[in-house]
């Protein structure tokens, strides 16, 4: 079976060309932003030859740049694994539950691609369960993770996007009646609460013992048997008074900045890290805390604006320069945060108050809460993707995410406000031993 794998990065090349959000594109082409989205993603893998028409009129495409567009949303472009090319209903039926082919390579993510590798192929352990922020990288780790495990681990896989009311039709061209059934993976991206896919699953899990599942959701599920793995953004760099001058060569390795400089050269290709940029871009990485769908939605501006002031828009206008990717995101994060009790908003702005790091030592002088409170507020924090851990050696010490200390500071983008007494530096030092 095929899969489009070309439409969705060709639509958003244009896109980001012409400098319209995704938001604005559905205004111009009416075709609705959930669609546009879906289609970015390769959730989509045939788009209808009437929305492909709105979409290029919306982006004004003519001649070659728009036969491109209806090009790639006509012709598949690679051979699905399991299975011919579709003959009729059905097989089209199932083909729009292959796995979508990636657009592009993944990055920074090989150790949590080796860790749901060693959980899902032994079938010691059958339900995984991917969570964290949106647009931190879920679906396209499940991808990848579903590409690996039908190529090197022969698994046949099926891709469930939500909503899909009946899962075991899908599993139907893998049953080998009477006989044990070759390994099969069943991705189910976007879970939600209270998702009919999740009781199905469920009963095929108990039924089909060569079956595994691999959910991406926000949050844990609270279901037996899920192991989950929270997919944190990508490291950023440290901050210059940590470690000196911006080295351009080392900071152009790092993943958060490679997926950066990936995103830009979408908008133009003359981009190059230097020493007269790498302060300005590992700054504008640590803004946006590493995480994809943010670094990909502030790439387009550097279109037109050179990395210091795409950086000052950043730290001082974050709301109003934000595209829909990283908007989307920052309404989330308001909700949750307002969505806090008196102690814990009153916590959490402590802590993002105190500094770029600190420990649960540190956490307790700053909140006066009892350690074990303290710790169970830090661990509310993390499953709500509002802190991340920042591993020192062998001490765990957290984040505050730089995005939630711009929702705590207001649409201003100003930094939260720094306590008004300090704690004195012993203090600081006994709790952390």
């Amino acid at each position: 079976m095929r899969n489009n794998s070309r439409f969705g990065d060709i639509l958003r090349r244009h896109r980001i060309r012409r400098g319209v959000t995704q938001r604005q594109l559905a205004d111009l082409s009416t075709v609705s932003v959930r669609a546009i989205r879906d289609l970015e993603l390769g959730r989509v893998h045939r788009p209808r030859v009437e929305t492909v028409r709105l979409i290029g009129a919306g982006l004004g495409l003519s001649g070659n740049q728009l036969a491109e567009l209806e090009s790639s949303a006509r012709v598949g472009s690679v051979p699905d694994l399991d299975g011919p090319e579709p003959t009729g209903p059905e097989d089209d039926r199932l083909e729009r539950f292959a796995p979508p082919q990636p657009l592009d390579a993944l990055i920074g993510r090989a150790a949590e691609l080796a860790l749901l590798r060693d959980l899902l192929v032994p079938g010691t352990h059958r339900l995984g369960v991917v969570t964290g922020l949106p647009g931190v990288g879920k679906t396209r780790l499940a991808l990848q993770t579903a590409a690996l495990l039908r190529g090197s681990a022969g698994f046949g896989v099926r891709w469930s996007p939500p909503p899909e009311p009946a899962l075991e039709p899908l599993l139907e061209p893998f049953t080998d009646h009477g006989r044990p059934g070759r390994p099969l993976l069943l991705v189910l991206d976007d879970v939600r609460p209270g998702d009919p896919r999740l009781p199905q699953a469920m009963g095929l899990l108990r039924s089909r013992p060569e079956l595994r599942v691999l959910c991406t959701a926000h949050s844990r599920l609270g279901i037996p048997g899920e192991r989950v793995l929270p997919l944190w953004p990508l490291g950023v760099p440290d901050r210059p008074d940590r470690t000196g001058p911006q080295d351009p060569a080392a900071l152009a390795a790092m993943p958060s900045v490679q997926l950066l400089c990936r995103s830009i050269d979408l908008v133009r290709d003359d981009f190059r890290i230097d020493r007269d940029n790498a302060a300005a871009v590992a700054a504008v990485v640590r803004r946006v805390d590493g995480i994809p769908a943010a670094l990909e939605a502030v790439a387009a501006l550097f279109l037109l604006l050179d990395p210091d002031t795409v950086l000052d828009c950043v730290e001082h206008d974050l709301w109003g320069s934000a595209e829909d990717g990283l908007l989307d995101l920052l309404t989330l994060l308001h909700g949750r945060t307002t969505a806090l009790d008196q102690p814990g908003s009153r916590a959490l702005r402590l802590l993002a108050a105190h500094g770029p790091d600190w420990s649960i030592g540190d956490a307790v002088l700053l909140t006066g809460l009892p350690a074990a409170a303290c710790a169970r507020t830090v661990r509310q924090f993390l499953a709500q993707g509002l802190v991340r851990p920042s591993h020192e050696g062998s001490r765990s010490r957290f984040q505050v995410l730089e995005l939630v200390r711009a929702v705590l500071a207001g649409n201003d983008g100003r930094a939260a406000p720094a306590l008004s007494v300090p704690l004195p530096q012993a203090e600081l030092t006994a709790a952390q031993g």
